[in-house]
């Protein structure tokens, strides 16, 4: 069995990697933010598994909190770094504070731990898994910043992978497409004043689209990526990159097949569709 770090664990694909994972048989230590004040999150879970769910409070853009975790984690066989920030809004509009904060989470972050978990890993000739995104190989309109740190993942995972490979450490990517998750509603957002014109309409366009998505009844849930996540974690030999969902895939499947400029011709089309049909243009 493993002894798995997850990062980001009060929500989403981080929660249901938790739970997939101890329903495996393996010792999971959970994190997240101000986590020993929300004792609920895990509360069936300690019950049901007892010591082997390891609880902490990390802030994974927190170099104190960082370094503690390294420090007590012990022996880790997987580190998974799903930890993450959602960000929207046009460039002209967003600040750089904000941009600056969903890279520390995003990237920064998981870089540090990961320097911080290596030797632990190296040891026990383990896996990391970073979470990426269909955004991580698309750039989307309004979502400029967000793309930027996971395509940053994908850059710095990928050469990791390469340089960690002779220590017998393996790099993975996962890439979720939409899922139900409570990611949109905890995103940062750029604020456009509505004198802005068309980019208040491209804004607005997004919003709609987004509060539609999350309203659905139907979709595919985070479990579906938590099973990918465990799946790589247990596999004796598993990909660098895997999209997780149908428009992943399929996005994945366009962008590798299709000329590039072909492509780009694609999304734009699709979006510049999606936002005039949504902001009633």
């Amino acid at each position: 069995m493993k002894r798995v770090l997850v990062t980001g664990t009060t929500s989403g694909f981080g929660l249901d990697c938790v739970r997939q994972f101890l329903a495996k048989g393996d010792t999971v230590i959970a994190t997240g933010r101000n986590l020993s004040r929300r004792p609920e999150v895990f509360a069936a879970e300690r019950a049901l598994y007892g010591d082997r769910l390891i609880e902490r409070d990390l802030d994974v853009a927190n170099a104190e909190q960082r370094s503690r975790i390294a420090r007590q984690a012990g022996r880790v066989d997987v580190l998974v770094n799903n930890a993450g920030l959602g960000h929207f809004g046009a460039c002209e509009f967003t600040d750089e504070e904000a941009a600056r904060r969903v890279f520390d989470v995003n990237f920064f972050g998981a870089l540090a731990l990961t320097r911080e978990m290596i030797p632990a890993l190296r040891e026990s000739g383990g896996k990391i898994v970073n979470l990426s995104s269909v955004f991580g190989f698309a750039g989307f309109p309004l979502a400029g910043v967000y793309s930027a740190s996971k395509f940053a993942i994908e850059g710095w995972s990928e050469a990791l992978a390469h340089e960690l490979r002779p220590h017998g450490v393996s790099v993975h990517i996962v890439q979720p497409g939409g899922h139900r998750t409570g990611f949109l509603s905890n995103a940062l957002w750029s604020v456009v004043p509505s004198d802005q014109g068309l980019s208040a309409a491209q804004d607005q366009g997004l919003r709609s689209f987004q509060k539609r998505l999350t309203s659905r009844p139907r979709g595919p849930s985070a479990a579906g990526v938590a099973a990918a996540i465990v799946s790589l974690a247990h596999e004796s030999k598993a990909p660098l990159r895997v999209p997780v969902g149908r428009d992943a895939r399929m996005m994945s499947f366009l962008k590798s097949w299709l000329p590039k400029d072909l492509f780009q011709a694609v999304l734009f089309r699709m979006t510049k569709s999606g936002f005039s049909r949504e902001a009633g243009a």
